[in-house]
């Protein structure tokens, strides 16, 4: 599967309540900082994310927070877009905020 096949019209799903979800992903594989870039890039490639921020665990699980403004369900993009980077999604979280 290739990435172009992930990402859909910029439009589609958009929220209109004013409301921007936080996804809190646990992720093994990353390393360092390259990692980190490698992740931050990818996710921030997919329409939908908004904002991404590792937290990096050298050894362990590290925790990336997406921003998101969509109603998509994005767990199957972000865990096929860590798999092609070389890393693998634990878990995936929503948290709802107010903008």
């Amino acid at each position: 599967m290739t990435l172009v096949a992930l990402y859909a019209e910029d439009n589609v799903g958009r929220k209109e309540d004013n409301t921007m979800a936080q996804l809190i992903a646990n992720v093994t594989g990353l390393t360092c900082g390259h990692c980190v870039k490698t992740v931050t890039g990818a996710l921030t490639a997919v329409v939908g994310i908004d904002t991404v921020d590792v937290e990096l665990v050298n050894g362990g699980e590290s925790v990336v927070t997406m921003g998101t403004s969509t109603d998509d369900d994005l767990l199957a993009v972000i865990a096929q877009t860590l798999a092609t980077e070389g890393y693998a999604l634990q878990s995936l979280s929503n948290h709802e905020s107010a903008e």
